[in-house]
């Protein structure tokens, strides 16, 4: 049985493999979100997707909430605990180059 998780977005294990979609569809929500990106227009995806605006704004609602979430472990489970300082983004100033300064390193990263 799907859980509404947000007004308009569900999730349940069975559908799309628990990941969410559009309430009463098997639209995922990152579906929506990459077609906006992409360029279409609310238009397109209405017709593509069998969307109603509402559907494509809940998407979006959505989206701006995880963001916004105080725990963004949630949203990048991975990057939790893999940089060795964790006020840089993961990765970003690591090195072979053992001495080398934060600078340097982020210019060898680059």
């Amino acid at each position: 049985m799907a859980a509404e998780v947000f007004p308009g977005i569900t999730v349940a294990p069975s559908i799309v493999h628990g990941r969410p979609v559009i309430a009463g569809t098997r639209v995922p929500v990152e579906v929506v979100l990459g077609e906006l990106a992409g360029g279409s227009s609310f238009d397109e995806i209405r017709d593509d997707y069998h969307l109603a605006d509402e559907q494509i704004r809940a998407a979006l609602a959505y989206a701006a909430r995880m963001l916004s979430s105080p725990d963004m472990s949630l949203i990048f489970p991975r990057m939790r605990g893999c940089c060795e300082n964790a006020t840089t983004p993961c990765g970003l100033l690591r090195s072979t180059r053992a001495g080398s300064s934060p600078r340097e390193r982020y210019e060898d990263s680059i």
